[in-house]
């Protein structure tokens, strides 16, 4: 359930970064900075969870400013 809902924002955010790329530098930040403060406030879950809990913030976050910077170079390229 989770991979649909991640799946649905990356598309989300490739749209929003080819129709402007300052949101998505924006949406990329703000990623940025939620992905850091969960990872530093799951330190008190149990060692197997959060191993968990921090690989699946950091590739989606990971996942997310490679999408924004995808729909940045396409914007880049569109004739308008």
């Amino acid at each position: 359930m989770t991979t649909i809902v991640i799946f649905a924002a990356l598309i989300v955010v490739f749209f929003v970064a080819v129709v402007s790329p300052h949101l998505g530098g924006k949406v990329q930040r703000k990623t940025n900075e939620e992905a850091g403060w969960l990872k530093r406030f799951s330190n008190w879950l149990w060692d197997p969870l959060t191993w968990w809990a921090k690989n699946s913030l950091e590739f989606s976050r990971k996942v997310i400013v490679f999408t924004a910077k995808i729909g940045k170079k396409l914007r880049r390229k569109l004739p308008f």
